[in-house]
């Protein structure tokens, strides 16, 4: 839990919000709610979600690593 708290700071609010919204939540929020909510397109968020857990992923392996090493 703390290397994702950690891993969510480096993302920017969009980010963190959509991200959140669709993979933190037990009843996710539609592609199309937030589509409509940022006034881009479902396929647009959807490619910020894909970014933002590329990121989460990244950051908390290099934590990971990081306490491994110590």
């Amino acid at each position: 839990r703390q290397m994702l708290g950690t891993a969510m700071d480096l993302l920017n609010e969009r980010e963190r919000h959509i991200i959140t919204e669709r993979r933190l939540k037990d009843d996710p929020t539609t592609l199309e709610d937030l589509s409509r909510e940022y006034g881009i397109s479902r396929e647009r968020v959807r490619q910020i979600e894909v970014r933002a857990f590329e990121k989460l992923q990244r950051a908390m392996r290099k934590q990971a690593n990081d306490q491994r090493m110590r």
